[in-house]
């Protein structure tokens, strides 16, 4: 069926017509304002365990090759989209700032198997730079390293990180990221489908205290409600510790001894 969202933005476009309509006399009633959407409710996102997720990356490595590896540590690290991670190229990366940019998102819908996926803008259409810690630039440089030593094509700026093996001049498909993470949670033996590294991302840096507004922008939303929205779990845990950390900067006067009646 369709999301709530979808459904409530197809009524407020057709509500919005009407009323126009009305103005121009073309309609003498707005029918939509008879309509009741959904209620838009926040999606309900189990976010994977940290010893999970090490236990997939692991497997990955291991049981797969290092592309398996690097790419689903780079989702866990970075929550950038499976599309996103799939249309990287290794000029994105400026090792001097330790930034990597991402500017285009790989994508595989209705395009049939054995075919290259298609390369476009990312899904907010906007550009984004984030930093990498110093661990995952030196994991990117062993594994670039790793595939400059291979028997593979050369490893140039314009090739992509992940690449669908033909050549490097092919991102992966999106589908293909998607079948690494499920054959590296099956010998894992844990239950983690791609899109929820993005998730665990996201809460773990919201459940750590970080600034919404700051993870919005690492995660490509348009809008930090929308981060609030959907990682909305990750904050009862920290509700104890804003009690604590308030009361702890007001210090209360020492109270004299009730008096006691005669």
């Amino acid at each position: 069926g369709n999301r709530s969202s979808t459904v409530r933005r197809v009524h407020a476009v057709n509500r919005a017509a009407l009323t126009q309509a009305i103005k121009w006399r073309l309609v003498s009633h707005n029918v939509a304002l008879d309509a009741t959407p959904p209620p838009l409710r926040p999606a309900d996102i189990e976010s994977p365990d940290p010893e999970d997720v090490e236990k997939l990356v692991k497997a990955g490595f291991e049981s797969m090759d290092p592309v398996s590896g690097v790419l689903l540590y780079l989702a866990a690290v970075t929550g950038a989209r499976r599309g996103e991670l799939c249309g990287l190229k290794w000029s994105d990366i400026n090792w001097e700032t330790g930034m990597l940019t991402i500017a285009r998102s790989a994508d595989d819908k209705g395009i049939k198997p054995g075919q290259p996926a298609l390369i476009k803008e990312t899904k907010t259409y906007k550009v984004r730079t984030i930093p990498l810690d110093p661990l995952t630039l030196d994991e990117l440089k062993r594994h670039r390293e790793w595939l400059t030593d291979g028997p593979g094509p050369n490893v140039t700026e314009d090739t992509y990180i992940f690449s669908d093996g033909n050549g490097n001049v092919r991102p992966m498909r999106p589908d293909h990221a998607s079948y690494v993470c499920e054959s590296a949670a099956k010998t894992a033996g844990v239950d983690i489908h791609f899109h929820q590294l993005r998730h665990y991302h996201a809460s773990q840096s919201i459940g750590a205290g970080f600034d919404p507004v700051a993870v919005a922008h690492r995660l490509g939303h348009s809008n930090p409600a929308t981060t609030m929205r959907i990682y909305a779990k990750a904050l009862p845990a920290q509700s104890a510790q804003i009690a604590a950390s308030v009361a702890g900067t007001i210090r209360l006067p020492e109270r004299k001894p009730a008096l006691t009646g005669g």
